[in-house]
């Protein structure tokens, strides 16, 4: 908290008045100590610093250094100590005021509590750049229960996930800065993070921070937003493990929306579907589950849940689309559902699935 105070403008502004306020009042009792002693008084040190505090402070209860009206040079030093000082305790006490007015303080522990609430985040998702394009990156995972920190250098797109999060229930983390340096993606914790999604408006920014990722969390899996598909073999080769182009998707969206809207219509409708999220998820068996080397039927998730299984996803990469009741479910199977976000949990806790979600 006290380097967040100080790393604040009004913070400094406020301690280089109070730094100067203080030398006046230094300088006013070494002046007058040196005027007292070349005229052999032997004011008590108390006794000046209480002077000089009641002069600066214009309170002034009188001379009350016993015959200093006999010496000229102290009470030049008091003309010149009420002058000064009174100009220095006004600086002070303005910047004091500013320093609340402006929100300072409520902006640390603003800050304060930001970082509690990420250092409560694990297994989280890092989206750089919350524009067009990671706005709806952001809602998806809010609308998937998957916890995520923005990083945007605009307030206003990060205001915009608060209010969506806020809608959603679950209010995410916000970094403002330049997600391609390695600072702010400390910040979000990028080393902890399961996953992080580039979405910022160039290739060049994407690739910078695909590289700073990869050098942060090597076990991440990073997505970038592809805006030119010359991109591709550079963000590949600097550690990307999938990119998506929004032209291409939009391409093929045009395409789907042609020749086979009836699907498009239900993935849609499926997708908005207010009383309950239903989506088709993925979900890792892990290899230590009890339902490692049994039948899909044997393994209770057609029985315990209402998860419609549409294909599993083999270690090898291959699939098996609408499997039978018979399929063995091997080791780091990845299990393909339709379902809503309540079975789909169910089927993870079977599964011993680690993966973590909030719960709006």
């Amino acid at each position: 908290v006290l380097a967040g105070i100080l790393s604040s403008q009004a913070m400094r502004r406020m301690f280089f008045s109070g730094l100067f306020a203080l030398s006046v009042f230094a300088l006013g009792c070494t002046a007058i100590r040196v005027a007292a002693n070349t005229h052999g008084r032997d004011w008590p040190l108390f006794d000046i610093v209480y002077f000089v505090m009641i002069t600066m402070s214009t309170v002034g209860y009188g001379e009350t250094l016993p015959g200093m009206e006999e010496i000229a040079s102290v009470r030049l030093v008091t003309m010149l100590l009420i002058v000064g000082g009174m100009g220095a305790m006004v600086l002070f006490a303005s910047n004091i005021t500013a320093f609340f007015i402006e929100g300072d303080i409520q902006n640390v522990w603003k800050e304060r509590r930001f970082m509690k609430s990420i250092e409560q985040l694990s297994d989280h998702v890092v989206i750089a750049g919350v524009g067009e394009t990671g706005i709806h990156a952001a809602m998806e995972f809010l609308s998937n229960g998957v916890p995520f920190i923005a990083i945007d250098n605009s307030v206003e797109r990060l205001d915009r996930v608060a209010s969506v999060g806020q809608e959603a229930g679950w209010t995410p983390p916000t970094i403002l800065g330049d997600a391609t340096t390695d600072e702010i993606l400390e910040a979000a914790l990028v080393r902890e993070a399961r996953g992080v999604v580039a979405c910022l408006s160039h290739d060049p920014a994407n690739l910078f921070v695909v590289i700073s990722a990869r050098q942060l969390n090597a076990d991440a899996r990073i997505l970038s937003k592809m805006v030119n598909e010359e991109s591709r073999k550079k963000m590949m080769r600097a550690g990307a493990d999938g990119l998506v182009s929004p032209n291409q998707i939009g391409g093929l969206r045009l395409a789907s929306e042609m020749t086979r809207p009836a699907v498009v219509t239900f993935l849609d409708d499926m997708r908005s579907t207010e009383d309950r999220t239903i989506r088709i998820e993925e979900i890792s068996l892990a290899v230590t589950s009890e339902l490692v080397n049994t039948s899909l039927g044997d393994s209770g998730i057609p029985d315990t849940t209402n998860a419609l299984v549409l294909a599993i996803r083999g270690s090898d990469g291959s699939y098996r689309y609408n499997p039978p009741m018979d399929t063995v479910l091997n080791p780091s199977d990845t299990i393909v559902v339709l379902a809503d976000r309540n079975e789909v949990q169910k089927v993870r806790v079977l599964c011993g699935d680690p993966t973590i979600t909030i719960s709006p």
